[in-house]
């Protein structure tokens, strides 16, 4: 006799007799599951969450700051008068309205990753808990986030696409070598320009299916025990690139003396670092269980 890690049912054979579950290998079904959950519980992915909120705070902090700053930028301007604030015609207070609540969705996105990084941490704590909803909000999230940086990508790309076409015209028209050669030049640029923006958005894409084959990886070993597939080692990669970029960024904004940025900018280095290392421990611990 066995018990089913599903519904908790005593059967024997490798099928549960009461959920129908394949329960196969039932010890090495729950060694996956105790892997998962002592990534998902340990001090160094509880240190990435916490080092997550700490750059969402700052993140916060300063769209409060900037949309305080216009405020009362805008009172000085008119001679303290607050009526002056919210002027305009209907039209412009439609378009301020949704370009503020599109703002306010996009800035409320990394806090609900957040939140969902905190729940899955909680959820790993409890050798019971089976919930899935900490990962799935962090996959939701994640998709929205990067669908809609490729989507700006990829418009940007069209964009300078119709430039290049426009300067090819204009190029081929000039009866002047100097205006020819200015638009060669610029056309050159545009190409150059547009070719980096179509391999960031093919790379995104393949970081994007990175990074949900992963977590859907880590949602299927928590419902059924089985480890199937491998933790992109793309997405590790790239983490650590990125994270290399962003502390170039925290370096420049430092010499801007820009601090608070810059610290927001170290804490994501120092996340994506954290979280690449969590990730790589991981696939060490399931390379024996698949």
């Amino acid at each position: 006799m066995v018990i089913c890690p599903m519904c908790g049912a005593q059967t024997n054979g490798d099928i549960c007799s009461s959920c129908g579950n394949q329960l196969g290998n039932v010890t090495k079904r729950r060694e996956s599951i105790e892997d998962l959950k002592t990534a998902g519980s340990s001090p160094l992915f509880l240190t990435a969450v916490v080092l997550y909120t700490g750059f969402v705070c700052i993140q916060m902090t300063q769209i409060f700051n900037a949309s305080l700053l216009g405020i009362i930028e805008g009172i000085l301007l008119d001679g303290g008068d607050l009526s002056s604030v919210a002027a305009g015609t209907p039209f412009e207070g439609i378009i301020a309205g949704v370009v503020m609540a599109f703002s306010l969705g996009l800035s409320l996105l990394p806090v609900l990753l957040g939140v969902g990084m905190w729940v899955f941490y909680f959820a790993s704590r409890d050798i019971q808990s089976r919930s899935t909803s900490g990962l799935t909000m962090i996959k939701v999230v994640i998709i929205i986030q990067y669908s809609f940086i490729i989507l700006i990508m990829a418009l940007a790309f069209a964009l300078m696409a119709l430039v290049g076409s426009a300067l090819s015209s204009l190029s081929s028209a000039s009866t002047y070598a100097s205006d020819s050669l200015m638009a060669n030049l610029s056309l050159l640029v545009i190409l150059i320009t547009a070719a980096v923006m179509l391999a960031s958005v093919i790379l995104l894409v393949f970081y994007l299916i990175g990074i949900v084959k992963t977590i859907n990886i880590a949602i299927r070993a928590l419902k059924t025990g089985v480890l199937s597939g491998k933790v992109s080692q793309f997405v590790i990669v790239m983490n650590y690139i990125a994270a290399g970029f962003t502390v170039i960024t925290a370096l420049t904004e430092l010499g801007d003396e820009a601090l608070l940025s810059a610290l927001g900018s170290l804490l994501s280095a120092a996340v994506l670092v954290t979280i690449s290392i969590c990730l790589g421990s991981f696939k060490r611990q399931m390379a024996g269980n698949i």
